[in-house]
């Protein structure tokens, strides 16, 4: 009885560890990591930048307040919209807001690189702010349907 029942325990051991691994979770774990992802990208976005400026001013004959305005186009533009971006999450689908929020800042990424004149790169800043702003509020990871209200509190808190 003993073997039969070791047996039955290690079948269950192998089956808890097998369901660990399915292609649920390993979906799961993909949203994450590309939420994650995004995420970084906005918030180091803004930073890298303030490193690049000096290159930036050089290379494209700004001034001191065309620098400035490359750093400001893009804050500004994603503080004053994340509010609305988030509502526009809610009515449209959060999802399909922020799917179009990563293209759009890879896009718009793509275009500050490219961009020959210091008055391109502050609009494309500027772009960039209203696309990273469609992604911050709509990260897929902080709207869990399983979760219930408090921790949806909770949650908000951390991520803030």
């Amino acid at each position: 009885m003993s073997e039969a029942m070791s047996t039955t325990q290690e079948e269950a051991a192998e089956g808890a560890a097998s369901s660990r691994h399915t292609p649920r979770r390993r979906r799961e774990a993909w949203t994450l990591t590309s939420v994650a992802f995004g995420v970084i990208m906005v918030g180091l976005d803004g930073t890298v930048v303030a490193i690049a400026n000096p290159y930036i001013g050089r290379s494209l004959h700004g001034s001191l307040s065309d620098l400035q305005w490359i750093t400001n186009a893009y804050l500004l533009a994603l503080a004053v919209l994340l509010i609305p971006m988030g509502n526009l999450g809610d009515r449209i689908g959060r999802k399909k807001v922020f799917l179009t929020g990563v293209v759009g800042f890879a896009l718009s990424s793509l275009g500050v690189g490219l961009v020959g004149s210091i008055s391109g790169v502050i609009l494309l800043r500027a772009v960039q702010g209203v696309f990273g702003a469609m992604m911050m509020p709509n990260t897929p990871v902080s709207h869990d349907k399983k979760v219930n209200r408090t921790n949806k509190i909770r949650q908000g808190v951390a991520i803030s």
